[in-house]
């Protein structure tokens, strides 16, 4: 509480360029994609191409960076609209067990509405007194679906009424 963030993440980086120099030939094939190097992943985006070819780019260089993944520590995910790859001990999996790790808690919720969070689910599945929920209406390890994310919201402020009156005695 209080503390500045930090990362215990010690990552192996000699695979980002040949990852780059990949995608950027996709780049090049299918017009309105773009790279985006994060601190822990390279991302691919074809949100901007025609839908057809860039449908088929993804399948390709998804296909070209898994050969390249083999027997690296990476993971190559399809997510919306995007190819990625990162280190595959890098997720949000390990982050919730870190945290877990020999610990109790009451009350645990989780919710996601992207492929990452599916990591965080799996590693959450049979946890006591833990409730996780994926936004939309694709399959997940999640326990819950909720569909939008108003309905998120409305939950969050039910829970916060009901924590609120539970605190005061009162309603408010």
């Amino acid at each position: 509480q209080g503390q500045d963030w930090t990362s215990e993440a010690l990552m192996q980086t000699e695979w980002i360029g040949p990852v780059k120099e990949i995608m950027q030939s996709y780049v090049r094939r299918c017009a309105h994609t773009f790279i985006e190097e994060k601190q822990f992943s390279v991302v691919w985006h074809y949100r901007n191409a025609g839908k057809k070819q860039g449908a088929v780019c993804a399948a390709e260089l998804r296909t070209e960076l898994t050969a390249f993944a083999s027997g690296r520590r990476l993971k190559v995910a399809m997510g919306n609209k995007i190819v990625e790859v990162k280190n595959s001990s890098i997720n949000k999996g390990e982050a919730a067990r870190k945290i877990l790790a020999g610990k109790q808690f009451d009350f645990i919720l989780a919710i996601g509405d992207d492929y990452t969070d599916e990591d965080m689910f799996k590693a959450l599945a049979g946890q006591k007194n833990c409730y996780t929920i994926k936004v939309g209406n694709e399959a997940s390890y999640a326990r819950y679906n909720l569909f939008t994310p108003h309905t998120v919201i409305a939950l969050l402020e039910t829970i916060h009424h009901i924590t609120i009156r539970d605190i005061s005695g009162r309603v408010g």
